[in-house]
């Protein structure tokens, strides 16, 4: 019996459709449902520009967010994880594949860094938490987007490293191919940026009980 995990729930596909909706909302809120909204409050006429640019912008964040929730059910990825006993399978959506068997040699690398600023997928103050699966030359990465009260529940969580931060993002362009060393956690990290799964907080917690268990030297 295997379990399957929904991968990158909302891709960078749906992202583009929230920002369009995010556009297309606030121009027709501005130029179209606004304005008779105002022209039922006449001593509100000096202030109608900036009081129908705050609701036009409001009503376009609405648009945003509730395309993003149709979407996310309806348009997946295509990307899943399928875990059984045996091994950890990464699908693509090409029909390839990346199998670590949980019989072999099996490196686990674990590390957070806290959400620094907004704009981001995950609130200020969040933890990016990931933990990536090595077996020969072959690598999966799994992170998730947790908040710090759930962080000393996780499986394993006293194995996971800080990466801390660095001023330059420049180290994010350093050669892929080197060897795990001084900075094997960047780069992980920047393999985690390019290929990782993202998954929802519940499976990412669920699937580290799971590396745990088959994995028990790692934690």
């Amino acid at each position: 019996m295997s379990v399957r995990y929904v991968v990158d729930p909302i891709h960078s596909k749906i992202r583009l459709a929230s920002l369009v909706a995010l556009g297309v909302g606030t121009a027709l809120g501005f130029f179209f449902i606004m304005p008779p909204i105002l022209s039922l409050f006449p001593a509100l006429t000096e202030w109608s520009f900036c009081i129908g640019g705050i609701g036009a912008i409001g009503l376009g964040a609405l648009a945003s967010w509730g395309t993003e929730r149709l979407l996310v059910s309806v348009w997946p990825s295509g990307r899943a994880l399928e875990v059984s006993r045996e091994s950890i399978t990464l699908h693509e959506p090409g029909g390839e594949g990346i199998v670590i068997e949980w019989g072999g040699s099996v490196q686990v690398m674990a590390w957070h860094f806290k959400i620094q600023q907004g704009g981001t997928p995950a609130p200020r103050g969040w933890h990016c938490v990931a933990c990536q699966l090595a077996q020969e030359d072959k690598r999966i990465a799994l992170y998730s987007f947790l908040k710090p009260s759930v962080l000393p529940d996780l499986a394993g969580w006293s194995a996971f490293k800080e990466l801390p931060p660095r001023k330059r993002p420049s180290i994010f362009r350093r050669n892929p191919t080197m060897e795990w060393g001084s900075d094997e956690l960047r780069i992980a990290e920047r393999y985690r940026w390019n290929e990782g799964c993202e998954l929802l907080s519940n499976d990412f917690s669920a699937l580290m009980a799971t590396i745990a268990e088959r994995v028990p030297d790692w934690s």
